[in-house]
């Protein structure tokens, strides 16, 4: 806190013109107000609870199995500061959730609140009248983190309950076994329900086999000099390595002893406690690919985190590594499948061209066709707009004819009357007049008939020629062409 204060204290010292801004007039009147420093130094204290459990699972490994506890111990411990040990006690999950934490009998007073020493220390230096308003807003800030933990954390979920079977520590219990049934039920993919009772069996002789105690603890303190000799807690080694260990027992027979148990354990195990491990590999693989070696491939990339993944093992040595024979055979034949490796993708990157050229040829070949049938709906249009033209023609010349017979008809009609009253008027000269007129009429009569039949077969040939033309058109744009030239040969 100290650091903070002296840094805005001489932050003007570097930058003159800071000392004008408001926001640092804001920020310099509130670190001078003694309860903003009591409150920086409450506000670390309580963090370090949450650092312990951050710290905790930012570890490697397997650490499901341990999160119900850790989650519930969290959210107890930060009850215990403010509410009354007996209201606490050694509640859990659902127990846990329902205490009040608003609610004054649950509380502690504020002077029995526990709030850290060196917190209690600056506060001290705060007068008497204010220091009750300073403790009540921490517990509000208390009273408010813990109520957003019961709401928010998963404290009364069943599968992180079931998982705390998998500690060492835990086999024996009698609710392991109930359990170990649970989560192999909530593992179809991996456990089938005929396997259910299996794994229950299995749990069973593991609960009563004879496991080495040094497989999951270590007493061995006289090694160490640095630990007092009278301090006898064990050591916990990692549970998967420990797993690893009870997994590969096998009977009298040589087969697996715990062979359906070990896919829930497996399972089980690697369900993620957080997203630390996610975060650690992108920094890996950020480390792995520099700017120098942003080339790598994914399948380098796997074989580096692969090779550092079995380096870590090994304490990060290599020359801790054992040297097997299987080993030896690998170094030797890696030459070789590198060179199986690169004839790999030398037929890779020939297949990969012949395939591009192939695309392009198609395209090509698909766009030369769609040239033709554009071209081909282009001639069809215009042959099409031809023949309506010539239709349109036929139709004003027929109308024509059809005119002229009229005006012929109309003129022979008018003939024969002429004809008619000048045989009874006995005039010579009107009869060879009313008998030119009917030469006349007749003879555009006999041509307007003839041009009508000549338009008409002409009408005809347009008309065939339409429907030849839409013919074509159908048979071209067909789906099925086949089947169509079936159907015209049928009504051939």
């Amino acid at each position: 806190m100290l650091t903070v204060l002296q840094y805005f204290k001489h932050l003007p010292d570097s930058d003159k013109g800071v000392e004008k801004n408001a926001k640092y007039k804001e920020i310099v009147l509130l670190l001078n107000n003694p309860r903003t420093y009591v409150q920086l130094v409450f506000i670390s204290d309580v963090a370090s609870v949450f650092n312990n459990f951050l710290q905790m699972f930012q570890r490697e490994g397997p650490l499901i199995h341990t999160l119900y506890f850790a989650l519930n111990d969290l959210v107890r411990t930060l009850m215990l500061r403010f509410v009354n040990t007996a209201v606490v006690g050694t509640k859990m999950a659902g127990d846990l959730v329902t205490i009040d934490v608003n609610d004054v009998k649950n509380l502690r007073t504020l002077e029995d609140m526990e709030i850290g020493e060196a917190t209690r220390h600056s506060l001290s230096k705060v007068k008497k009248e204010q220091q009750k308003g300073v403790l009540l807003d921490m517990r509000k800030f208390l009273s408010t983190t813990v109520k957003y933990l019961q709401t928010k954390l998963p404290l009364t979920n069943s599968t992180l309950r079931d998982l705390q079977c998998l500690q060492p520590t835990a086999r024996s219990k009698p609710e392991s076994e109930v359990f170990i049934r649970r989560l192999a039920k909530k593992l179809p993919q991996v456990i089938s329900p005929d396997e259910v009772s299996a794994v229950t069996d299995e749990w069973k002789v593991y609960s009563v086999d004879d496991i080495p105690r040094n497989w999951y603890c270590s007493e061995e303190r006289a090694e160490d000099a640095s630990r007092d000799a009278t301090d006898e807690r064990p050591s916990i080694y990692p549970v998967d390595e420990y797993w690893a260990k009870v997994l590969a027992m096998r009977t009298a027979t040589g087969d697996l002893k715990y062979k359906t148990l070990g896919k829930a354990v497996m399972a089980s195990m690697a369900l993620s406690h957080g997203n630390a491990d996610a975060e650690r590999g992108f920094s890996t693989n950020k480390r792995v690919v520099t700017a120098d070696r942003s080339r790598l491939c994914e399948g380098t990339i796997n074989a580096v985190r692969l090779l550092k993944d079995s380096m870590r093992c090994h304490e990060g040595l290599s020359t801790t590594m054992p040297v097997t024979p299987a080993l030896v055979r690998s170094v030797k034949g890696a030459y070789s499948r590198y060179k199986e490796h690169l004839e790999e993708e030398r037929k890779n990157k020939e297949m990969k061209k012949k395939q591009l050229l192939e695309r392009k040829q198609q395209q090509l070949a698909e766009e030369q066709k769609k040239k033709e049938e554009e071209k081909k709906k282009e001639l069809r249009r215009q042959e099409t707009e031809k023949l309506h033209k010539q239709e349109g023609e036929i139709t004003v010349a027929e109308s024509e004819q059809r005119k002229a017979l009229s005006a012929s008809g109309v003129l022979l009609q008018e003939a024969e009357g002429k004809l008619s009253d000048a045989i009874k008027a006995g005039n010579m000269d009107q009869i060879s007049v009313a008998h030119a007129m009917i030469e006349i009429a007749r003879k555009r009569m006999n041509e307007a008939t003839t041009e009508l039949a000549a338009l008409a077969n002409k009408r005809k040939r347009c008309t065939d020629k339409k429907k030849r033309h839409f013919d074509s058109s159908l048979h071209d744009e067909s789906p099925h062409p086949v089947k169509k030239k079936e159907k015209l040969d049928g009504n051939q």
